[in-house]
């Protein structure tokens, strides 16, 4: 089986004031259709620069990116761009939701930028929001939707173009314990049940308890988590 994303050997260094700073020291991940990853570390461990790296917002100094097996690293920036519109979902700690959108607008615009039909489009929206538990909130505003609904809404949008990869930094970070456990348990449900391979970065060991795996960031390497 293909894995949705590999990781090889990837290096990326930052410079401040002089000052190289190794974040990534030769890092490898690969993941599975349908394996939900949790990525741990602490705060600055460079889990935000890793995903950026393997969703292709970012290039890294060295090392392959495999998405479905076809390696990225050399792809013009017009070619990253048609992967991420149709084969990656991203989800935020802040839901990042158009305000003067409503929630099925939201989830219906990035379809629209993939030339989607209009009308499949909002039907797809609609199912999706509906299985999230926001068939009543369809017409509402970002700011009409409590903190859980607007990331719900923002998890919907990241799996409206299905996309075979789903990547998630801190997606529950900004919400209360019990809201942060019902969005998760949606966010992982939503992944399995198309197939989706995740990686999830979180700080909540509960909630990476309830992973497939998780993989701890190190000194700029990746480790299996002992927990």
């Amino acid at each position: 089986m293909t894995a949705v994303l590999e990781l090889k050997g990837i290096k990326r260094t930052f410079h401040q004031g002089g000052r190289a700073l190794r974040v990534l020291r030769g890092t490898g991940l690969s993941v599975q259709p349908g394996e939900v990853v949790g990525l741990l570390g602490p705060s600055g461990s460079g889990k935000s620069t890793l995903l950026h790296i393997a969703g292709l917002l970012e290039k890294p100094d060295a090392g392959v990116v495999l998405i479905g097996g076809k390696k990225c690293g050399g792809l013009p920036e017009s070619e990253r761009t048609i992967i991420r519109r149709h084969g990656i979902g991203f989800v935020y700690q802040f839901h990042h939701l158009l305000p003067e959108f409503t929630a099925l607008e939201n989830v219906l615009l990035p379809q629209l930028i993939a030339e989607r039909d209009e009308s499949e489009a909002r039907e797809r929206a609609a199912d999706i929001l509906s299985r999230l538990g926001l068939k009543k909130r369809l017409e509402h505003l970002p700011a009409e939707l409590s903190g859980g609904e607007q990331q719900r809404v923002a998890i919907a949008r990241a799996m409206a173009n299905e996309p075979a990869l789903l990547l998630a930094d801190e997606p529950t970070g900004n919400l209360d314990e019990s809201t942060a456990r019902k969005v998760m348990d949606e966010l992982i449900a939503a992944a399995r049940d198309k197939g989706v391979g995740a990686v999830i970065a979180t700080h909540n060991m509960t909630l990476a308890g309830r992973m497939d795996r998780c993989v701890h960031l190190h000194d700029g390497m990746l480790q299996d988590d002992p927990a």
